[in-house]
C-alpha cells in the first residue's frame, strides 16, 4: 500500500504508519487509500488550525464605531478558527469511525470474535446446545 503522492512527506509517514497498523489487524486493503489520506490530510490540518488558535484569546477590547467606547467582545479571527477546527474535528471524526480508527468502530467492523475454546456455559447455553 503505497500514498497518494499530494500527501507532504509528513504525512506520507503517518499514513504508513496508521496502514501498516491496520494492515496488521487486517483493516484496511487498498481500496481504502484515498479514505486514509482524506483523514490523514483533515488531521494535520485540525493540528494547524490548534497551533493557529493558541495565538489568540477569545476574546478582545473593541471599539463600538458609534459611541467609541471600549468594551471587550468575542474575537472574530479566534471564533473563525474556532469553527474550522470543529468543521475539521467532525471530518476526522467521520472518516476514522469509517476506517476502525476508533475503539466503537472496530467493533462494529470486526464483530465480536468467538474462539472454539468460548463455550457458553449456563443453562441456556448448555440447553441451546444440545438441540
Amino acid at each position: 500500500m503505497n500514498p497518494p503522492s499530494y500527501l507532504t512527506a509528513k504525512q506520507k509517514k503517518e499514513f504508513m504508519e496508521i496502514a501498516n497498523e491496520l494492515m496488521r489487524i487486517d483493516l484496511i486493503s487498498n481500496l481504502d487509500v484515498d479514505t486514509l489520506a482524506q483523514y490523514i490530510d483533515a488531521r494535520s490540518h485540525y493540528r494547524e488550525v490548534i497551533k493557529a488558535i493558541k495565538k489568540f484569546k477569545p476574546t478582545s477590547l473593541r471599539t463600538d464605531e458609534e459611541t467609541g467606547l471600549e468594551y471587550l467582545g468575542a474575537s472574530k479571527e479566534y471564533a473563525s478558527l474556532q469553527r474550522t477546527k470543529d468543521l475539521l474535528f467532525k471530518q476526522c471524526r467521520s472518516i476514522a469511525g469509517e476506517l476502525g480508527l476508533t475503539f466503537s468502530s472496530r467493533l462494529k467492523l470486526r464483530g465480536p470474535q468467538k474462539n472454539d475454546d468460548d463455550q457458553d456455559n449456563s443453562k441456556f447455553g448448555k440447553w441451546a446446545g444440545k438441540r
